[in-house]
Formats: C-alpha cells, structure tokens, sequence
C-alpha cells in the first residue's frame, strides 16, 4: 500500500521467504524437543514456524524476546495441567505472536495475542510464570 501511494515504507514487511527457508532447513525442530506420544496432540506445524522465528531471531534485538517464547512453548509442551485442545490453542496464539515479533512489529497485534495466551493459560502456574516471563521481555524490548 504505501508503494500505490509513494510514501517510503513505515514498518518492517514480514520476512516470508527467511521463514520459509528455515523451516525447510531441516524437519529436525532446533529448539524444541518433543516426544512421540506427543507428535499427534501437538500442531507440531505452529511449533515448526515458531521454531523457524526463533532461529531467525538469533542475534538480532529481538532474541531475548523469542527466547522467552522459547520458554513458554516448552512450558506448554510439558504442562499436565491443560489439556490438549488448550495447548493447541495456546500454541496458535504463540505462533501468530512469534511471526508479528519478528515480522510487522505491531504492539496492538501483539498485545493482543499475549493477552489472549494469558486468558488461555488461566490457573496453571507454570504457564503463568512464563507468560509474565514474555510480558517482562516484551517491556524490555517494545513496551
């Protein structure tokens, strides 16, 4: 839109093609770990393009960020207290989060998302200690 009308371009574009090239690097996930009888609950798709953003994130301004991200997803992979379509969905969210950090940027979108992860997590502790985790790196970093 702002070529149509000739202004400069206001915000950092998605970097589609770096995410597709490090999902197709390797099936092999660089950042997570996820067992068999884990395969078939988990969108193990999500998990690949949020593993795909981690990677991209490294060494630039965003890594501590992601790392938290990171933390979260391996705390809902292992959590006991939710249960499978609630991980899903908070796996989802987190994707759509991870690709906004490393992508457009915009606060409102993720802002957003990280609230809705919040209300999704509800009561299990462990998920909520790495969600304020996120909230804390996202202070430090766009807040």
């Amino acid at each position: 839109m702002d070529a149509i009308l000739g202004m400069p371009r206001t915000k950092p574009r998605i970097p589609v093609e770096q995410i597709a090239h490090a999902i197709a690097r390797s099936p092999t996930l660089n950042n997570f770990v996820i067992n068999n009888s884990q395969v078939g609950v988990l969108n193990t798709g999500s998990i690949n393009r949020i593993d795909a953003a981690i990677t991209l994130s490294k060494g630039s301004d965003v890594e501590p960020i992601m790392e938290q991200i990171r933390s979260l997803v391996e705390a809902v992979i292992a959590s006991d207290e939710i249960d499978a379509s609630d991980k899903n969905e908070i796996i989802d969210l987190t994707d759509a989060t991870a690709e906004e950090i490393v992508g457009r940027r915009r606060l409102p979108s993720i802002i957003a998302q990280v609230k809705a992860i919040r209300e999704k997590v509800g009561g299990a502790l462990a998920l909520s200690d790495a969600v304020d985790k996120l909230l804390d790196a996202l202070r430090g970093g766009f807040l």
